[in-house]
């Protein structure tokens, strides 16, 4: 039998409390496999209202997109998550825009050969789930990769766990 090998995991983040404790559970798994761990933000940018950004008026001249600021932003707030659960920031950070989430996280989970992707779900149900969407269930399907995804258990409140 073949022994499982996992070099890079992919960890999606939001920046809710769950995707945060989905580094936890990664920085498990890296450990016993020696692999990397890489975080993505995606922001899908598609309103034509985000195209400039307030700019100073000490500089009357300089013009920033909104994406350009919001990607740096992005950058910023996930490059600091990253040092606080002491991950390397360089080449493990990423920040992807695109039309919808799961896309671009199946992108990057392809160009880095992602052998796991550690997502966390928020487990909504019913008409949350018909409105809003699941970017943890499209991603199951859209990709050929090991996913573990982290959701609260409906009888003690806390994460549970399923290999897929």
């Amino acid at each position: 039998m073949k022994k499982l090998s996992i070099r890079n995991i992919l960890v999606p983040i939001d920046f809710s409390k769950m995707s945060v404790q989905a580094i936890a559970t990664a920085k498990r798994l890296a450990q016993r496999f020696d692999a990397n761990i890489h975080l993505v933000q995606v922001y899908e940018f598609y309103h034509p209202s985000r195209y400039m950004a307030p700019t100073p008026l000490l500089k009357p001249f300089s013009v920033v997109t909104f994406e350009q600021y919001l990607t740096g932003e992005l950058d910023q707030r996930l490059r600091a998550l990253a040092k606080k659960h002491g991950l390397p920031a360089e080449g493990t950070c990423h920040v992807e825009s695109g039309a919808s989430s799961f896309n671009e996280i199946c992108a990057l989970a392809r160009d880095i050969t992602a052998d796991l992707i550690v997502i966390a779900t928020h487990g909504y149900t019913g008409l949350k789930h018909v409105f809003l969407g699941s970017t943890a269930s499209v991603s199951f399907s859209t990709l050929l990769v090991q996913f573990m995804s982290l959701d609260k258990a409906d009888d003690d409140r806390k994460p549970g766990r399923h290999l897929r």
